[in-house]
């Protein structure tokens, strides 16, 4: 299995840099001859890639004939970077480029067509259309799982394109203190269609790009690819931790400033499955990459495999920050000896602003239990994050709204079954969290931490906690377990409003016993007054306690209880000097009330 996904993604790879690798050779042909000068015949090779070009004409160059086809007699792809940032031209147009390549497992040849290039300064091409790329890769017998790749791709269209920094991005090496440059101001690609392995078909309706900022790589990008193919031969090997360093150098030498793919669409079976899947996603959009925080955003997004469905209208990853990752990984270049068992994951645990996911439709299976369904629907789910110490956020707000299921009649899982009992068919349930954390006065606030759920009942929470410092948030137990010691509660309330589930446990338990609903009413609200006191003491706090549940029972609207600590606070030395537990609620104001 590691050896089929090791050869896509080499595949992958290659498939994707096709696109550039020919590029070099059109804009090299640049030279700007005063009149049309016509080239045949031309090659460039590099280690596993050879292009060709029957025939080129540019226009208005600087170079005579003599001068473009001495150009040309440097047939090694590896140095003409520096020849292409000097040539300019007024256009070019090549009617067939034609790239081939030769790796390990597969050989694969891509085909551009009909090319244009205009206004070309020093490399720099300022309009390249591109109405038409073919890209076939065949796998070699024996040598690889993947199958036979194919791609055509229509009306690409780029503006303001870096040719020697692309060349550069693919077979030249960093050079010390390198940075990002834009290589390609604007792309637009138009219908794309993927068939992989005959047994599986991708396309895309239109994508386009802005600012593609690249860096060359410490190990040129082309050198490596043919080493990934050979990873598939030998999984185990030390390459493969080295590969991880490459990785990194990889996602972080490329970014964009936008990026948009719409009408994407997956039909058939992945490598290496025999299960058929229908993949679609109205859109994709982000903008990141390299060790800055990015976006990433998905929408209508449809997954349906066997009598499976899954539906998305929105999944978004804000300011995701994977800088953490990126050192850990840029280790394993290969010159360190440390095993992967070793990494702790503490170390590289990404920054994440805000995780927002909408309108989820799911209809699957019961796995328990044969014909029947589980069907849920979430309205949204969302995180947000800020005020980070390390890889924790102090700030939190989680919102959980419209999450909904339909309890199958026939389903074993205890809490289920409990809830059926009590006459409910379907859950409706909404949640809220927001804490925030005051580094100048060392103050934690959960703001509000609600429960709802349509038909039952609704809570909520707030407190205050004084004390809290920085290494309160540290992953580290024991250092994080100190910090708890020095925390002091300041305060707490906690309200509940009953919406039905009250009447429907008091019917219950009064069928169970044979009794009247008022009767056990009367009875549950007579025994809270008198309890609450006897279980907590003389304390005048108590009796408003026992009150408020006795009046609650008895007309189940609502109820509040606040409780707010003298002297600052209660620490965790309180809590641990007592041996009573109602002796501390002398320390505490305590209010409560219902109904209200």
């Amino acid at each position: 299995m590691k050896r089929t996904v090791t050869s896509f993604l080499a595949a992958l790879i290659t498939s994707t840099l096709l696109p550039v690798l020919p590029l070099s050779p059109w804009r090299i042909l640049s030279a700007q001859a005063q009149s049309a000068v016509v080239l045949e015949n031309l090659q460039f090779k590099g280690d596993t890639t050879l292009v060709r070009i029957p025939k080129m004409t540019v226009e208005g160059g600087n170079a005579s004939k003599v001068e473009i086809e001495a150009f040309f007699d440097a047939l090694s792809l590896n140095t003409l970077a520096e020849r292409l940032a000097k040539l300019s031209a007024r256009s070019i147009s090549i009617p067939l480029i034609e790239v081939t390549q030769d790796l390990p497992d597969v050989t694969g040849v891509t085909s551009y067509k009909d090319i244009v290039l205009r206004d070309i300064r020093n490399g720099v091409i300022t309009e390249a259309l591109l109405p038409s790329t073919v890209t076939s890769t065949k796998a070699k017998p024996g040598k690889s799982t993947l199958g036979n790749f194919e791609m055509t791709m229509a009306d690409s269209v780029m503006r303001e394109t870096d040719m020697p920094l692309l060349l550069r991005f693919v077979y030249d090496k960093a050079k010390e203190g390198e940075a990002l440059k834009t290589a390609i101001a604007e792309q637009r690609v138009g219908k794309t269609l993927y068939r992989i392995g005959g047994e599986m078909t991708v396309s895309v309706t239109n994508i386009s790009l802005r600012d593609l900022k690249l860096r060359p790589l410490k190990q040129p990008l082309a050198s490596f690819v043919p080493e990934l193919q050979k990873q598939a031969q030998s999984p185990a090997s030390d390459r493969g931790k080295a590969s991880l360093g490459f990785a990194a150098d990889l996602l972080t030498a490329m970014s964009y400033g936008h990026m948009e793919m719409n009408g994407f669409s997956m039909d058939g079976k992945p490598p290496g499955s025999t299960t058929p899947i229908t993949f679609t996603m109205d859109r994709l959009s982000g903008f990141g990459g390299g060790d800055q925080p990015g976006r990433f955003s998905m929408q209508g997004l449809r997954v349906a495999a066997n009598d499976t469905r899954v539906n998305f209208g929105e999944f978004t990853l804000d300011g995701l920050d994977l800088s953490a990752l990126w050192d850990v990984l840029r280790k394993y270049d290969g010159t360190t000896s440390s095993e992967l068992s070793s990494l702790d994951p503490r170390s590289f645990i990404p920054k994440l602003n805000v995780l927002r996911i909408v309108g989820v439709d799911i209809d699957v299976p019961d796995t328990r239990t044969v014909g029947q369904r589980i069907q849920a629907k979430l309205g949204l789910f969302e995180t947000r994050m800020a005020n980070f110490i390390g890889p924790v956020p102090a700030n939190v707000g989680i919102t959980l709204d419209g999450l909904t299921m339909n309890i199958p009649p026939d389903t074993k899982e205890k809490g289920l079954t409990d809830i059926l009992a009590l006459g409910y068919k379907s859950l409706d349930i909404a949640m809220r969290y927001d804490q925030v954390w005051d580094e100048t006065t060392r103050t934690l606030k959960l703001n509000e931490f609600s429960l709802k759920s349509a038909g039952m009942f609704s809570a909520s929470a707030k407190t205050e906690i004084g004390n809290v410092g920085k290494e309160a948030f540290t992953l580290d137990k024991a250092v994080a377990a100190v910090a708890a010691l020095g925390v002091s509660a300041k305060n707490l309330e906690v309200s509940v409003r009953n919406d039905g589930l009250f009447e429907k446990l008091l019917a219950q338990q009064a069928q169970l016993q044979k009794r009247k609903p008022d009767d056990v009413r009367a009875e549950l609200a007579a025994g809270a007054t008198l309890m609450a006191p006897l279980l907590l003491g003389d304390h005048p706090g108590a009796k408003l306690i026992g009150a408020a549940l006795g009046k609650f029972i008895a007309e189940p609207k609502n109820i509040r209880i606040g409780a707010v600590a003298k002297g600052g606070g209660l620490g965790m030395a309180d809590f641990v000097a007592v041996s009573d537990p109602r002796t501390l609620l002398k320390k505490l104001d305590i209010t409560a009330s219902a109904n209200e």
